[in-house]
């Protein structure tokens, strides 16, 4: 089951460009929450919590795909990114 996205950011901002507002955009990057496990356990923790629980079968393709390449596994994958969207609104 795919894992549900929110809106892309420019839908976001053309819905506050039609209502008048000047929205101000800031990408925050961080380091994957799943980067610096101590063991497979605590990797697999992080992955369920993303994800929801997973069932036997789930948790061995994750553990061999975890030991295929530990320098890989530790990264944690890609920086998550965050879109930040601020705007001022005017005193009535």
């Amino acid at each position: 089951m795919p894992v549900p996205r929110a809106p892309p950011p420019l839908w976001l901002l053309g819905m506050l460009h039609q209502r008048g507002l000047q929205p101000r955009v800031d990408v925050i990057e961080t380091p994957s929450r799943l980067a610096g496990c101590r063991d497979f356990d605590e990797f697999a923790q992080r992955v369920a919590w993303s994800t929801g629980p997973f069932d036997e079968a789930a948790r061995e393709r994750l553990r061999r795909w975890y030991l295929a390449d530990p320098e890989r596994a530790a990264r944690g994958g890609a920086p998550m990114q965050w879109t930040f969207v601020a705007w001022d609104v005017a005193a009535r």
